[in-house]
């Protein structure tokens, strides 16, 4: 009983795991794929890899667009952190 109890417990371990990698593999495969590839129907499983959409993002305005997102989200964190400390103080007392 106790080794079926920790096959089931690994089993389910394992499938829990997967359904969070999936997506992220997914992603990552899809930015190897061309536009064509990425797009069609049913999905290609087997293709070429290429680099191009890592070129056409690092010869864009990608480093203004990382700028932009680290300014959001670092100003978004310090207002978090300020106001769940005057929230948490207000709790305490």
């Amino acid at each position: 009983m106790k080794i079926l109890k920790r096959v089931l417990g690994v089993v389910l371990a394992l499938f829990v795991a997967a359904m969070f990698l999936f997506p992220l593999l997914w992603v990552v495969l899809a930015s190897f794929k061309t536009k064509l590839e990425l797009l069609a129907v049913p999905p290609v499983f087997i293709f070429q890899p290429t680099l191009q959409n890592y070129i056409n993002a690092f010869n864009s305005d990608f480093p203004m667009q990382v700028r932009n997102s680290l300014i959001i989200a670092i100003s978004s964190t310090v207002i978090s952190i300020i106001l769940g400390s005057l929230t948490a103080y207000g709790f305490s007392r």
